[in-house]
Order: C-alpha cells, then sequence, then structure tokens
C-alpha cells in the first residue's frame, strides 16, 4: 500500500480502517492489535512485536519512517478503571434499589391508607343517598295522595256540572218542541182558514165543502213527498255507485304540456268511469286554440277515436324529446340566473325521468344528484353539499339551501359584481379609424367562486392612481410643448384656436393675414377672434366647462416649423 499521503497513524487511538492502511497489517493483523488494546488500554513496539500474525520485524522500519505512532489515547479508559466503574455503578444501583423497595412499601402503605378511606367515604355516602331517597319518597307519595285528592273532587265537580247542563239541554229540548208544536199548530190553522177562504170565494153558495180540497191537497202533498223521497233515494243510490258529480274540467290550448293535463284527465275518467264515447266528447271539450285547431285537422278516423286521437296529440303536444337528447343535455345543464333552487331541481327530475325511462329508481336518483349539483350556479354551496353525500334528489336540494343558508349568514349577500373596463387612449386612434364604438382593452374580474381581497383592491387602487398621475404628467408635458410652439415667433404656425378638432388645415394660415378676415365666428362681429369674444363664457354649457377640450392636431412639423 502507498502511505505517501497518509499522516501517521496512533495505534492507541486508529480504528479498524485507520490499522488496516499501515503496510503489511490485513484483517487478522487489525483485529488482533485492537483486542491487545482492549485488554492493555495503550500499546507500544514491543506489544506489537508479540502480536504472531505478522513478523516482528516489520515495525521497527514502520516506527522510523514515522508511518505509525504510539500516543497515548485520550478519553481511552483502561480495563481496569472500567471495571472500577462498573463496580461503582453496581453499587449505586444496588442504593438505588433499596430506596425503591423503601418507597414502594410507603406506596403500599398509603395504598391501603386510600382503601379504607374511600370504603368509609362510600358507606357515608350511601347512607346519605338512602336517607334522601326515603325522604324524596314520602314526599312523593304525599303529593300523590293530594293530587288524587284534588283530581276525584274536581271530577265529582265536573259530572254534577255535566249532570246539570244535560237537565238544563232536556229541559229546553222540551221548551222548544212544545213551541214547535204550537207553531205547526197555528201554521196549519192558518192554512185551514186560507183554504176556507178561497173556497168561499169560488163557491158562495156553499156547493163544495171545504173538506174535500183539504183531502186533495194532503194527497197532493203526499205525492209529491212521495216524489221527492223516491228521487233522494235514487240521488243517493247513484252518488254511492257512481261518486259525487265531476268537476269542472281544466282546458288545454296546446301551449303547454301535454302530459300533466291527460294524467288529471285520465284520473278523472277513471274515477267516474268513462267510456271512451264519453273521454273522447270530454276531451273535445277541453280543447281550446292551437289544440282544438289540430283536431281539427285531423282526418275522421282520428276525430271518433279517443285512443288515437289522445296519441296524436302527445306526439305533437307532448314536447318531449328523445332519451339520448335528454341524456345529452343533462350533462351540460345549468341553472338560469333567476330559476330557484326548486324549480331547477324538478327540471331535472322531469328531464331523468324522459332521459331514463327503463333505469331503476335509485339509478336515476344518482343522475339527477350529481347533474343538479353539477349545474347549480353558486359552486361554493354546490361543493358543500356535494361533500355530504346526499341519498337523493331532495336531500341534495336541503342541503343546496342549507349551505346557501349559512354562506348568506356567515358571508353576507353577494354583491353586484361590477367589472371594471378600460379604452384604448383615442389620440392613439387614426382619424380613419375613429368611430363612436368603442375598443375595450382589458375586462378586470375575480375567478368564478373567489372574490378580491381587500389588499388587492388597495393594490388595484394604487395603480390606477399611479397611473392617472402619469397620465396627467404626460398631459402637462404636451400642453407645455404646444404653448411652447403657439409662443413660438414663426409666423407659419397659426395661433388660433381651430374650429374642430378633424380640421387639420385650420392650424395653418397664410403669414399675411388681413384685417377684413379679422372676423369672429362665434358672435359674427368684426374686430376679434373667437378666444377673444366676450360672449365666450355665457354660451358654454355646464357640461362642456367642465369637459376637456378637444387637442388640437398641429400635424408633425419640420426642423424649419412647416407642415410636412
Amino acid at each position: 500500500m502507498a502511505t505517501s499521503n497518509i499522516g501517521p497513524i496512533n495505534v492507541n487511538t486508529a480504528s479498524k480502517e485507520d490499522l488496516k492502511l499501515i503496510p503489511n497489517v490485513g484483517d487478522k493483523t487489525a483485529l488482533a492489535i485492537l483486542k491487545l488494546r482492549d485488554e492493555k488500554g495503550s500499546l507500544d513496539i514491543e506489544d506489537l512485536k508479540s502480536i504472531s500474525t505478522i513478523p516482528n520485524t516489520v515495525w521497527d522500519p514502520l516506527v522510523d519512517r514515522g508511518v505509525i505512532t504510539f500516543e497515548e489515547g485520550l478519553g481511552v479508559p483502561s480495563l481496569k478503571d472500567t471495571i472500577a466503574q462498573i463496580q461503582e455503578l453496581q453499587k449505586v444501583v444496588a442504593n438505588k434499589d433499596v430506596q425503591i423497595s423503601i418507597k414502594q412499601k410507603e406506596i403500599q402503605s398509603y395504598q391501603q391508607e386510600l382503601q379504607v378511606q374511600e370504603q368509609t367515604l362510600k358507606q357515608q355516602f350511601n347512607e346519605q343517598i338512602n336517607n334522601l331517597q326515603h325522604k324524596f319518597q314520602s314526599e312523593l307519595d304525599d303529593t300523590k295522595t293530594n293530587y288524587q285528592t284534588l283530581i276525584k273532587q274536581e271530577q265529582e265537580s265536573k259530572k254534577d256540572e255535566i249532570e246539570k247542563m244535560k237537565q238544563k239541554l232536556f229541559d229546553q229540548d222540551q221548551k222548544y218542541t212544545g213551541k214547535m208544536a204550537q207553531m205547526e199548530q197555528k201554521i196549519q190553522q192558518l192554512e185551514e182558514d186560507k183554504l176556507s177562504k178561497e173556497v168561499d170565494k169560488l163557491a158562495p153558495q156553499g156547493i163544495y165543502t171545504a173538506r174535500k180540497p183539504q183531502t186533495n191537497k194532503t194527497s197532493d202533498n203526499e205525492t209529491s213527498k212521495k216524489h221527492a223521497n223516491s228521487k233522494s233515494n235514487s240521488d243517493s243510490e247513484s252518488s254511492d255507485i257512481h261518486g259525487p258529480s265531476p268537476p269542472k274540467m281544466a282546458t288545454f290550448d296546446g301551449k303547454n304540456d301535454w302530459r300533466p293535463f291527460f294524467t288529471q284527465f285520465s284520473h278523472i275518467a277513471r274515477r267516474y268511469k268513462w267510456t271512451d264515447e264519453q273521454k273522447l266528447y270530454k276531451l273535445i271539450e277541453c280543447l281550446r286554440d292551437k289544440a282544438l285547431k289540430y283536431f281539427s285537422s285531423r282526418p275522421a278516423s282520428d276525430q271518433t277515436n279517443f285512443k288515437q286521437i289522445s296519441a296524436k296529440l302527445d306526439e305533437r303536444f307532448g314536447k318531449k324529446d328523445l332519451p339520448h337528447i335528454i341524456r345529452r343535455q343533462l350533462q351540460d345543464i345549468k341553472q338560469g340566473p333567476d330559476e330557484t333552487i326548486e324549480e331547477f331541481a324538478d327540471k331535472i327530475q322531469e328531464m331523468t325521468t324522459d332521459g331514463y325511462p327503463d333505469t331503476p329508481d335509485d339509478c336515476r336518483q344518482t343522475v339527477s344528484i350529481d347533474a343538479f349539483l353539477r349545474g347549480c350556479l353558486n359552486k361554493q354551496a354546490a361543493l358543500t353539499a356535494m361533500d355530504k353525500n346526499p341519498s337523493s334528489l331532495d336531500t341534495a336540494v336541503q342541503n343546496m339551501k342549507s349551505a346557501l343558508t349559512n354562506q348568506r349568514l356567515i358571508l353576507g349577500v353577494k354583491k353586484v359584481e361590477v367589472k371594471r373596463v378600460s379604452f384604448e387612449n383615442k389620440a392613439c386612434v387614426s382619424e380613419d379609424e375613429e368611430s363612436d364604438t368603442p375598443v375595450v382593452r382589458s375586462i378586470t374580474t375575480p375567478p368564478q367562486g373567489q372574490t378580491y381581497s381587500s389588499d388587492f383592491k388597495i393594490s388595484k387602487l394604487e395603480a390606477r392612481v399611479k397611473r392617472i398621475e402619469d397620465d396627467n404628467k404626460e398631459t402637462k408635458n404636451t400642453l407645455k410643448e404646444i404653448l411652447q410652439i403657439l409662443r413660438s415667433p414663426s409666423p407659419y404656425v397659426s395661433r388660433s384656436r381651430p374650429r374642430s378638432p378633424n380640421n387639420n388645415m385650420s392650424n395653418v394660415r397664410s403669414p399675411q393675414s388681413s384685417p377684413s378676415r379679422s372676423v369672429c365666428y362665434r358672435c359674427e362681429q368684426v374686430g376679434h377672434f373667437a378666444r377673444e369674444c366676450p360672449n365666450r363664457q355665457r354660451s358654454r354649457s355646464p357640461s362642456r366647462s367642465r369637459s376637456l377640450s378637444p387637442r388640437p392636431n398641429f400635424g408633425s412639423l419640420n426642423e424649419h416649423w412647416l407642415e410636412k
């Protein structure tokens, strides 16, 4: 092995791997050195020469070259010291065991005392509980007896009052019965007197007696009573067989769905046991507008057959798509902005029933729940309801309403979302491209289901304020440049205000302006221009005074202040 790059190895502190770096030292020799070092503590060259696994002539050259050293190891105790320390530790452990045994005996004595105290406390507590139970039981028995006596007294008094009321009612019934008998006698007497007067008028000579028409009247009354009784009996029998008379039927005009109307019509027809002919007549009476027009356009074979015409009306006004179309519509159905949770759930239920006609109810419920929660507008409330894993559509609706209520209670009513729209600078648009249609530059709106925090809003406001300040600085610089151009002594640039922003030729005029041209186009008087007109402030509207004047377009000037 090459040891040129390795420093001296201390035999008393080196590990097995370090010892193997010494020339001619292998695993066995390294283990023998470690074993001998454990026995003696520190080694010297004589100890190494005593090792039989390697020749003893190897060590002297290694010591001379400085490959190995025999420095005393720091912190490596000898075997005797280790044994002494172990004995001391054993003594300490024995003392601790004695102390632990003493403490255990003390703990056992404490436990026995605590058990005795616990038993005495239990006995005292049980005695107190028994005394309280006896006391409460006696009080309860006393209250029961008192209440029973009071109840018996109340019952007896109520019975006496009921008997008195019964006797009073019986007396009143007897009194009213007597009065009714007297009234009937008076009415009968008055009828007889009236009848006798009529007879006297008809036969003043006494040809007819008053007894004969009375018997005729009584016979007529008896026949009318018999007829009424027979009629009432027949009506009662018919009502018992066929039930009450049918209600007023609803009408169908073809604007709504046919199926709810026909379901009600079928139930009423079964209830009153209508035949197919009666069903046809009743159905024709209920048709209006588009439905009646469609019925009249059908052939006579359909108009005279109830089953055929009902099937045709179902095909025409059923408003029912094919099942596979409805299933695809369920995949992306969304709740309308003005549609309530209940209305949306009813629509989902109806579409699920039509889209899966032959599917079990539990499967339809699963599909309707998924479509309902997926299509709700409030995604956060829908996620809360979905986490509850509803088993039916009604449960999902209740969970959704509960989530919305909790959301309004905790977060408050959601404010109307306001979008900020910024437009392109009008000065950046060429004159040919200017129009009344605004160009939208950016729209800032929060992501769906999230709201901007106050820090974000403040940062946005600061950015807007900074942008406005930059725009104001740019506007000021532009105005300064314009003022410098206007104040320059060049005779080629007009200092008069242009009549319109689009009239670029009005900015440049002839160097020689005659006095006759100094006419104000506002008041049409000679001697001043429009910017010096005294009527300028009077005629300016409030809205115009608040708005910025249009930026004059001077075109592009070359270095000689001439327009290119």
